[in-house]
């Protein structure tokens, strides 16, 4: 399978050599921003008239597809730390330093502008205490139990930050468990697999017409799809076995996915907490599944291989923490009367560059300097494949 890094980018290795990342996990998660972002211009910019009111369409526009990320980066890191487990460096503290750099390059500044705006754009309306008490929460990843615990104090245009916070938040836990149980590799698999069920059923036990919205960036009804992506990681060398029907399996998978969010559409607003969204979840870590253990190119990874795709993937990050204010800072200035086409434009045109030049100034050097900072001391010990290691 054609694979990718940063030092040789037109390397062809087996999907098994390890510390590569896997140009299809890249374009999955490409996938999954423009998903992301027009769930987010349909909800605030786009009328309720056409595709928002199209059966079977505006399950496409409706949001739901986050949970793929949050598989894709349970993997990512935890054969990350499998990896510093098996050279004898795993080192907690050093992994969550490397994650608040990694996302503090994106964080702290988007927190620097919305506080600069707030006190320069008088369209921005915020009280300033709101503004100080969501950006107090959204640097320390507490972002989710603010707009859970006191919605009404919290800015709105911060709001989608909430899945960053539950990130690190199980980020905090998960070097833990590998460190204590990464020598037995099936309690660890069941037990990040228990977890999983058992956050998938406190959702469903829970989801209400009064709890959706807390539900909804919950630390734990939220943590499924992150807890089964770091078990595909642990349970990888028992699935190789299943390498030949990866292919097939994946190509299902990805045709379900937007199968399933078109079925979203019409089984209610809440149907991305209730039975669908562990149909949902599941298929998401199918998908991942048959993308890592490819053993060689397939007419999947080529269409998930795509330039355009991989290249919005590795942005993924970008585009996630600036569209969603973006599109509020919009809104406001142009009015509900302007045409929802030219706002939408004005929006990704914003983003574009704010996301090329942020990758180009901000995440291109940090992930150079974290290539030679913060890094587990130099060993001999040779290293256990991990297909589609990189930064989440």
């Amino acid at each position: 399978m054609t694979t990718h890094t940063r030092e040789a980018p037109d390397a062809g290795t087996r999907a098994t050599a390890p510390g590569r990342r896997l140009l299809a996990l890249d374009g999955l998660r490409g996938l999954t921003i423009v998903l992301v972002v027009l769930g987010h211009l349909s909800a605030f910019l786009w009328p309720a008239e056409g595709i928002r009111s199209t059966p079977w369409l505006r399950g496409l526009v409706a949001g739901g597809a986050v949970p793929v990320f949050f598989v894709v980066s349970g993997y990512i890191v935890t054969a990350g730390l499998l990896r510093d487990d098996a050279r004898g460096t795993l080192d907690p503290v050093r992994f969550y330093a490397r994650r608040l750099v990694r996302l503090g390059a994106q964080v702290v500044p988007l927190c620097a502008t919305v506080v600069l705006v707030a006190a320069l754009d008088p369209t921005d309306t915020a009280p300033t205490g709101s503004t100080v008490t969501t950006v107090t929460h959204t640097l320390t990843y507490t972002n989710n139990w603010l707009y859970a615990l006191d919605p009404l104090q919290a800015r709105p245009d911060l709001g989608h930050l909430w899945f960053l916070s539950v990130q690190q938040q199980w980020y905090l836990v998960l070097p833990l468990l590998v460190a204590v149980l990464a020598a037995r590799r099936r309690a660890l698999t069941w037990t990040l697999v228990l977890l999983a069920v058992a956050s998938a059923t406190y959702r469903l036990v829970e989801a209400s017409d009064s709890t959706w919205f807390a539900l909804s960036v919950s630390t734990v009804a939220r943590a499924d799809g992150l807890l089964l992506g770091a078990a595909l990681a642990v349970a990888l060398p028992h699935l190789r076995r299943l390498a030949p029907r990866a292919p097939l399996v994946g190509a299902l998978a990805l045709l379900a996915v937007p199968v399933l969010l078109s079925l979203g559409g019409e089984l209610g607003p809440y149907a991305y907490l209730e039975g669908w969204s562990v149909a949902f979840v599941v298929v998401a870590a199918t998908l991942v599944a048959a993308v890592v253990l490819h053993e060689r190119e397939s007419r999947l990874t080529r269409v998930l291989s795509v330039r355009w795709l991989t290249w919005l993937g590795r942005a993924s990050l970008v585009v996630y923490v600036w569209h969603y204010p973006v599109i509020f800072f919009v809104g406001r200035h142009v009015g509900p009367e302007a045409s929802p086409v030219a706002t939408t434009a004005v929006v990704l045109a914003v983003v574009a560059v704010v996301t090329a030049v942020s990758h180009r100034w901000v995440e291109e050097p940090v992930r150079a300097w974290l290539a030679t900072h913060l890094r587990p001391p130099a060993v001999e010990r040779p290293l256990p494949p991990a297909p589609g290691v990189g930064v989440a």
